[in-house]
C-alpha cells in the first residue's frame, strides 16, 4: 500500500516538473521593468569608491559563504551516523581555536582598511559645490542650504488624516 502511494506521488511530481519549468522560463518575459540587483552606475569619485568597497566586501562574503557551506555539506555527508560505529570523542583543539579566531580577525582587518579609506574620502569636503546643514529631530529632518538661504523640514510620520482614512 505504502509503495503504491510513493509511486503515485513520484509520478505526480514527474508530471508537474515540465509544467513548472515552462512557467519559470516564461515568467521573465512578463516582468519588463528595469531593475538590478546591484547599485546604479556611480557618477562621482566618492560613489565609485563606495561601489568598489561594496563589490569587494560582496566577493569576500561570497567566498566565505562558499567555504563555510562547502565544509558544512562535506561534514553532513561524510560524518553521518552509521549503524554500529561509535562516535569519536573530542574535547578541544587549541590550534583550531586560534585559527578560527585569527582568520576572521584578519578578514575584518582586510575589510577595515578600504572601508576607512572610503570613509576618509567621504569626509573630505574641501571641494564641495554646496553646503547643506542637516539637523535630525524626532520624526523628521531639517535641511538648510547655507549658500542659498533655502530651508525646509521633512517629516517621517504619517499625517493623522491619512491614517484614519
Amino acid at each position: 500500500m505504502e509503495k503504491a502511494m510513493i509511486h503515485s506521488r513520484l509520478r505526480r511530481l514527474i508530471s508537474w516538473t515540465p509544467r513548472a519549468l515552462v512557467a519559470l522560463l516564461v515568467t521573465p518575459g512578463v516582468a519588463l521593468a528595469e531593475w538590478g540587483l546591484n547599485f546604479p552606475r556611480p557618477v562621482s569619485p566618492i560613489a565609485q569608491e563606495q561601489y568598489d568597497l561594496h563589490m569587494l566586501i560582496t566577493w569576500i562574503v561570497t567566498v566565505i559563504f562558499i567555504i563555510v557551506f562547502g565544509i558544512m555539506f562535506y561534514s553532513i555527508i561524510n560524518h553521518r551516523k552509521s549503524k554500529g560505529v561509535k562516535a569519536a570523542q573530542f574535547s578541544h583543539s587549541t590550534k583550531a581555536e586560534v585559527i578560527w579566531t585569527v582568520i576572521p580577525a584578519l578578514i575584518l582587518l582586510g575589510m577595515a582598511i578600504p572601508s576607512t579609506k572610503a570613509l576618509i574620502m567621504m569626509e573630505d569636503t574641501t571641494e564641495s559645490n554646496m553646503t547643506i546643514k542637516v539637523s535630525g529631530f524626532q520624526w523628521g529632518w531639517h535641511y538648510e542650504y547655507l549658500d542659498h538661504g533655502i530651508e525646509f523640514y521633512s517629516k517621517l510620520s504619517t499625517p493623522r488624516a491619512q491614517i484614519k482614512g
